[in-house]
């Protein structure tokens, strides 16, 4: 795999929300789920405005109020994956699967299905301790993977075609087979586009992989779908403007830049000075063209 791949194992559950659909489910309209309103709160002020922040005041507070939903866990665990502390993250990450085993019981698609989250988590903590040399530790991943995609299997034996399993698994799909030689893209992409939902992360789930795979064209596509619903996000910005320097289209890639840099305050400091590290490239190439392209 490659080592951008292995990392974002970490920021899986970072996709995994939209505009809620029911009351307390952002997933399903019906029948919902128990997650409460608040989990949709801080689900609307990451995934659908970009305003990190006011999340993260929001999961302060959910870290104690819901104490038995591993999702809220597994945001948890991504958003120290943001701030780079790992420690944290792990911690996070135990207890996603901690409490996504005791939900088996009750909710035995929703339990199976954290369980594998919480071993992608972990996974990620592992990649990113070890991203200058991922050699020793690539057995260990694997295995993260493996027992993360059973513990899917298991989930789909309670329900194969539940929205919340098939977006986790659509993107977990898309990331292994953008990653790994000779998977199969194709049938990722079926499984995001057919059985997914929300459709607004459906189709940043698509533009990431097209992005990655190099196919601009449909990643424009995607992020262009994705941005209808989500139109003041400043990630998607930021996304459509890797996809146009991917193009070489650099003048609309670095608007695109500062669009997304305009709202940098919604945004973690690491990924401010990600954004600046790549528009700064994108302007220089401006300059040495010369050209409107």
């Amino acid at each position: 795999m490659k080592k951008t791949g292995l990392a974002i194992l970490a920021a899986l559950t970072l996709w995994l929300t939209t505009v809620p659909a029911q009351a307390g489910d952002p997933f399903r309209r019906k029948p919902p789920r128990p997650i409460d309103s608040q989990t949709e709160q801080v689900f609307e002020q990451v995934f659908i405005y970009g305003n990190y922040p006011q999340a993260r005041n929001t999961l302060t507070e959910l870290l104690t109020k819901n104490p038995t939903e591993p999702l809220v866990y597994a945001l948890a665990a991504s958003m120290a994956y943001l701030d780079g502390d790992l420690t944290t993250m792990g911690q996070f990450a135990a207890q996603t699967m901690k409490t996504a085993e005791a939900l088996q019981a009750t909710d035995p698609l929703r339990g199976h299905l954290y369980v594998g989250v919480a071993h992608f988590l972990e996974g990620g903590v592992i990649a990113t301790e070890n991203r200058k040399n991922l050699l020793p530790v690539v057995p260990q991943l694997l295995d993260k993977v493996r027992v993360a995609l059973e513990s899917f299997d298991k989930a789909a034996l309670v329900n194969p075609n539940d929205p919340e399993l098939n977006l986790i698994r659509g993107f977990a799909d898309l990331l292994l087979a953008v990653n790994i030689p000779f998977s199969n893209v194709g049938d990722a992409v079926n499984r995001l586009q057919n059985s997914g939902a929300p459709p607004y992360l459906v189709h940043r789930g698509l533009a990431l992989a097209y992005r990655d795979l190099k196919q601009f064209p449909e990643a424009l596509a995607a992020v262009d779908k994705a941005l209808e619903a989500a139109p003041n996000h400043p990630e998607l910005h930021y996304l459509k403007a890797q996809i146009l320097v991917g193009q070489q289209n650099y003048i609309e890639g670095v608007k695109w830049f500062d669009q997304s840099l305009a709202m940098e305050a919604q945004l973690p400091p690491a990924l401010v000075r990600q954004i600046r590290r790549e528009r700064e490239r994108a302007q220089r190439r401006v300059m040495a063209t010369g050209s409107e392209k």
